[in-house]
């Protein structure tokens, strides 16, 4: 049986890709190919080949390391242009579009998530649009959530997933979102469906539990810009499932 060849990310615009590499390497470390090899950990003849234009293609656990050499969110935007094709990056737009709707005005002021780097600081600060009330109920949850070591566990399995998938701060809330979004809807239920402060504290860990696997079994999955290559392949080869179309760019809500 013919081994299937490694999956690659393409090089698809080589010159911005080896002149935003090249500026990147001569701002941080003043052309040193060598210190900045050892600063991402890449090896140096392979960081050389890189930044003279000597490969078409590379591979996808490369990216990431690239990506900390450069400085500015505009020249990261460049280098992923210049690799993705254009349908993968219409993609990824469409991602980063859904990631941003679905944790809009979720999370009130103040409330620090369980995972990543906003665990060691960072806030989410609602739309205006947003119902206080759902605010307040995922605030008090939170508090709850917090001042007990029994759901630690649950979420460091989620964290650890999603840094295999995406390792995005925007996905982790996704999931954190989803894990608990069934809880808050008992007002619009008519109060029939239990409140989350209806739940003892086994029967939140087991609600917890289950949620976090859910997302977990949706997040073994590609990195988010292998994925989009992919998918982007099989429309590109029409090889997509019957009924699939490739999703229109989405439009910014205006504000």
């Amino acid at each position: 049986m013919t081994k299937s060849r490694a999956f690659r990310l393409q090089i698809v615009d080589q010159k911005t890709f080896v002149e935003e590499l090249q500026r990147a390497i001569k701002q941080r470390f003043g052309g040193n190919i060598t210190k900045a090899a050892r600063a991402v950990g890449l090896r140096q003849p392979h960081l050389y080949k890189l930044q003279a234009g000597d490969f078409g293609e590379l591979e996808p656990q490369t990216l990431p390391k690239l990506m900390e050499l450069v400085v500015t969110d505009e020249a990261k935007k460049r280098i992923l242009f210049s690799i993705l094709s254009p349908t993968a990056s219409l993609l990824l737009l469409y991602y980063d579009r859904w990631c941003e709707a679905r944790i809009s005005g979720r999370y009130p002021r103040g409330t620090r998530t369980l995972v990543g780097s906003a665990r060691r600081g960072a806030l989410i600060v609602p739309r205006k649009d947003v119902a206080r009330r759902r605010q307040t109920e995922l605030f008090e949850l939170w508090r709850r959530i917090e001042n007990s070591t029994r759901f630690r566990g649950h979420f460091s399995a989620l964290e650890k997933a999603v840094k295999q998938a995406d390792g995005d701060v925007q996905r982790q809330l996704v999931a954190i979102w989803r894990v608990f979004e069934p809880l808050f809807e008992s007002r619009d239920a008519g109060f029939i469906e239990k409140r989350w402060d209806e739940l003892s504290d086994d029967d939140l860990e087991k609600f917890v539990k289950a949620g976090v696997a859910r997302e977990r079994i949706l997040l073994k999955r590609s990195s988010r810009q292998q994925r989009a290559q992919e998918i982007a392949q099989l429309f590109e080869t029409r090889t997509i499932p019957d009924g699939a179309k490739l999703p229109k760019a989405p439009r910014r809500r205006s504000r």
